[in-house]
């Protein structure tokens, strides 16, 4: 009899994206860099734990994806502003200066099909220069105003949005549709003293973040991008901002005050997932966060307490059955429109076959590659009280996250404590055991896991397979677990 339980360790799942630091004369390269021409292929690469992508700067790095490549943009502790790209978010061109400096403030935005590049000059006055292949870029050109700190930019409605946080610590807004005129500088309102602006498009709005005086987070959003919701409060005390939209989810991170640890809060149709801890294995960040969605992934990137900057992707997970049957989601996330799991279970999944009697005994696959560090198999009943899981096992992958598959049939476990399991592989057998109403598998990603029924917060699973390159299933939807489509 299986029935095993290991410490385990707090995990990392994600960030995201947006700002920086920057004056403005195009100079020489310095001579701890070299140019290169960006490279590699457009495959699918995952990095699943902290990577260094050398370089130590000052400030946020930035990262946009442009032109089939993803740009990272960062201050040097020379205050000169430079570049990395990739093309398939393993092989990095080498640092190469794009000139100017910065004080404070870095933002991108695609617009028109041309890159912009937003910072903040020495002189505390706002600049940009643009690209329409990536790598050429026009001259700086100065946008006045007067700001302190933090920028934030955006493409919304055939409008090119500019935020920015002024002297007084107001939040001020310029637009433009050509990417050439701008509008004045006009008061956004709320006052910030800390983190922001942010901004991001999710599901047809425009979202703009900054936090308060109180170093609460604050948002506004709106559907046209001139009218704009009242400021609406998130909580948290935070020291950085910034915002992605990734496969039809916001997601915002915020490093906290005093702790260092990367928090994210989590949108989808407007229901707001909480704040939740996501620090990355021991990599201590100093207020700089940043990510952008390319090949399918979201790739995060942080500044470490050394200065130097750390990247890392989301990972992506094979549905978890072997293709005997026609499967589909009974009850899914708590966003789900259909029926869903309670908030303790937010990103759990229902898994099962559409004559649910027939899923008895079926193949359940290994979701993603990890180490097996706890099971059980002996229960026999349902329902099993306190043992609403029935039977289960749990698998921690390289981030630290662990996978739990549960509501396994009696002795169906086919793996044992400390193997290490590939994606796909065949690990137990569907059965009915603990709170269930026919036989499927619970599946769901945790933050941290310790023993049966100690674990943390769940979190976001992205899925992939021949018919979705990356999302979330829903209910009643028909999944076709074949090979990933990427």
């Amino acid at each position: 009899m299986k029935n095993i339980t290991r410490s385990s360790f707090f995990a990392v799942f994600t960030l995201t994206a947006s700002l920086v630091a920057c004056t403005h004369s195009d100079s020489e390269q310095a001579d701890d860099v070299q140019a290169e021409e960006d490279s590699g292929s457009a495959t699918q690469a995952i990095v699943e734990t902290w990577t260094n992508l050398g370089g130590t700067t000052n400030h946020s790095p930035l990262a946009v994806a442009f032109n089939n490549k993803l740009h990272v943009f960062s201050v040097g502790t020379d205050s000169r502003i430079y570049r990395k790209s990739t093309s398939d978010g393993e092989s990095y061109s080498t640092w190469s200066e794009l000139g100017g400096f910065a004080s404070a403030g870095l933002a991108a935005a695609v617009h028109q099909s041309k890159l912009y590049v937003f910072s903040v000059g020495t002189d505390n006055v706002l600049y940009y220069r643009k690209s329409t292949n990536g790598v050429d870029f026009d001259g700086w050109v100065s946008l006045g105003g007067w700001t302190n700190t933090a920028v934030a930019a955006v493409s919304f409605n055939g409008t090119l949005h500019v935020f920015s946080k002024g002297g007084d610590n107001k939040i001020y807004r310029r637009t433009s549709t050509d990417g050439v005129s701008f509008t004045g500088w006009t008061l956004f309102g709320g006052v910030t003293n800390g983190a922001g602006p942010a901004a991001v498009v999710q599901q047809g709005k425009l979202y703009v973040f900054a936090t308060g005086t109180n170093n609460a987070v604050y948002f506004q959003s709106s559907s046209d991008g001139v009218t704009f919701s009242a400021w609406q409060s998130l909580g948290a005390s935070v020291t950085a901002l910034s915002a992605t939209s990734f496969a039809g989810d916001l997601h915002l991170f915020g490093i906290g005050n005093g702790d260092s640890e990367i928090y994210t809060h989590y949108m989808h149709d407007n229901y707001w997932r909480g704040w939740y801890d996501t620090n990355p294995q021991g990599v201590q960040t100093t207020k700089a966060v940043g990510a952008a969605s390319f090949l399918n992934a979201m790739w995060v990137f942080a500044r470490r307490s050394d200065g130097q900057i750390v990247y890392h992707s989301t990972p992506l997970y094979r549905l978890p059955f072997a293709g005997n049957g026609l499967w589909t989601v009974v009850n899914g996330n708590y966003d789900d429109p259909g029926d869903s799991h309670p908030e303790n279970q937010y990103f759990g999944f229902d898994f099962a076959q559409y004559d649910q009697d027939a899923g008895l005994g079926a193949d359940i696959l290994a979701a993603r590659a990890g180490t097996v560090v706890g099971l059980r198999e002996d229960y026999n009943c349902n329902p099993c009280s306190p043992a609403n899981s029935g039977n289960w096992i749990a698998i921690e992958h390289a981030d630290g996250t662990v996978a739990t598959y549960s509501h396994i049939k009696l002795n169906g476990v086919l793996v044992n404590v400390g193997d290490y399991v590939v994606q796909g592989q065949h690990i137990a057998e569907m059965g009915n055991t603990g709170n269930s109403g026919g036989p499927h598998v619970h599946f769901e990603i945790h933050e941290w896991w310790s023993a049966e029924n100690v674990s943390g917060p769940s979190v976001p699973a992205y899925f992939c397979d021949g018919l979705h390159s990356v999302w979330r299933p829903r209910t009643s939807q028909a999944l076709t677990p074949t090979a990933c489509s990427l």
